[in-house]
């Protein structure tokens, strides 16, 4: 168990340097996100929607034209955890 956990760890490790040398900031926007992800920025809205399928996220506001950022860490964590 503790070497799973180490595992995971460097996985998270890799995949957050990756981000950061890809997009070279700490935030991603919806566009950014449906491709890290391999979907469509229309079905990433119908994740959000459903609160399923996604990383952890920050709304800018509750209005419709709001709009969503995912921080790096999170989805380094999401994409970590769903190879394991």
């Amino acid at each position: 168990m503790k070497e799973q956990k180490l595992q995971t760890e460097e996985y998270y490790k890799e995949y957050l340097e990756i981000l950061l040398k890809k997009y070279n900031k700490v935030i991603l926007n919806r566009h950014e996100m449906s491709e890290e992800l391999g979907i469509s920025p229309s079905t990433l809205d119908n994740r959000i929607k459903r609160g399923r399928g996604i990383p952890k996220y920050k709304k800018s506001a509750d209005t419709s034209r709001a709009t969503y950022i995912f921080p790096i860490v999170e989805v380094a964590k999401f994409m970590v955890e769903d190879l394991i």
